[in-house]
């Protein structure tokens, strides 16, 4: 459910060839959230319930196994870490980012669409 990886024939050519990137993933029409993890990491796991608690809907794309992703991930976001967080195609940051612009009330002014109804 959460390993989510846009399919398109860029993308799958591309990931045959060897020559996709982190940005072949993200893709224009990406959802308003879109989180870089991997498969065993607490943080990215508990970003993940944050959304859901709050009924954030957001795109996972897995780099599990991909053998360059921290560089890539540094020249897309930033960060080199997981998870790295990009709201609107901008980056956030990771968890702790997260839990502040959820804490401050930020989280959901930047994303009123997606932000539950009040007394929801």
């Amino acid at each position: 459910m959460f390993d989510l990886i846009p399919e398109t024939e860029t993308w799958n050519q591309k990931q045959k060839n060897g020559e996709c990137t982190l940005m072949d993933k993200f893709q224009s029409d990406a959802k308003p959230v879109v989180m870089y993890t991997t498969r065993f990491c607490p943080f990215c796991t508990a970003a993940k319930r944050l959304f859901e608690e709050k009924e954030i809907s957001f795109e996972t794309v897995d780099l599990t196994g991909e053998a360059n992703f921290r560089e890539e991930l540094y020249n897309l976001t930033g960060g080199r870490t997981v998870p790295q967080i990009l709201i609107h195609g901008t980056p956030v940051g990771g968890y702790k980012e997260l839990t502040r612009l959820a804490e401050t009330g930020i989280l959901e002014k930047l994303l009123p669409e997606t932000a539950p109804l009040s007394g929801k």
